[in-house]
């Protein structure tokens, strides 16, 4: 998967010549802080709501707003790369550039609806998320834990160590609600289920809620 598939081309790209009134309204009107200035498929730079705000002669030509060189990728990056430029830059786009042409943009917002899907987010299941110290980590005993208890993975992801000890964390999206059994068994192999979520509730659990919240609308 590349961001190829990801790239718009519904925003349109400001001429050089575009004045500051308009490409303001283009930034209004595509609720975007900043839009992509091009010349005859040449990227010259991107344009932020904020400098076009603050310009002093709403006349003048975008370009004159245009300083340095903008961030761009290429339509053969993958979507984690993508997600990794686009926070380190601080920035809800990227500019799309294919051996000097501009091909259009990628938003965070579409970024953000694939790591949705590439996580399964939107399937049903319950999600565990499990600690251990690096050392420990086996994927492979892992999984054979998994299927032990007829459980299927739908998706995992894991978090680096905050400290050079520290222990790796994975979120792991199942394909069952009930993880009872399943939390036992890992404990007893020497993992520490940190939390889940998603499970199917009790009768008990049910009907506490129910009553805790009929309280609340008594108060």
């Amino acid at each position: 998967m590349t961001i190829r598939r990801l790239i718009t081309r519904s925003i349109p790209a400001l001429p050089p010549d575009a004045c500051i009134e308009d490409a303001l309204e283009c930034c209004l009107a595509h609720r975007l802080p900043y839009l992509p200035v091009v010349q005859t498929h040449t990227l010259v730079g991107l344009v932020s709501e904020e400098c076009l705000l603050d310009a002093p002669d709403e006349h003048a030509p975008v370009a004159s707003l245009c300083t340095g060189r903008p961030l761009t990728i290429p339509p053969d990056l993958h979507p984690f790369e993508a997600a990794r430029l686009m926070a380190e830059a601080r920035l809800p786009l990227l500019p799309v550039v294919d051996d000097d042409r501009y091909e259009g943009l990628v938003l965070q917002t579409d970024l953000f609806t694939v790591f949705t899907a590439l996580l399964a987010t939107q399937e049903p299941g319950a999600i565990l998320v499990i600690e251990m110290a690096p050392h420990d980590l086996s994927m492979s005993h892992l999984a054979y834990i998994f299927e032990s208890q007829g459980v299927r993975i739908r998706s995992i992801a894991s978090e680096a160590p905050g400290r050079l000890d520290g222990p790796i964390r994975l979120t792991v999206k199942l394909n069952v609600t009930d993880t009872a059994r399943l939390r036992h068994v890992l404990e007893h192999h020497g993992y520490r289920v940190t939390a889940y979520y998603n499970e199917d509730m009790t009768d008990e659990e049910l009907d506490f809620r129910v009553a805790a919240f009929l309280h609340y609308l008594e108060v």
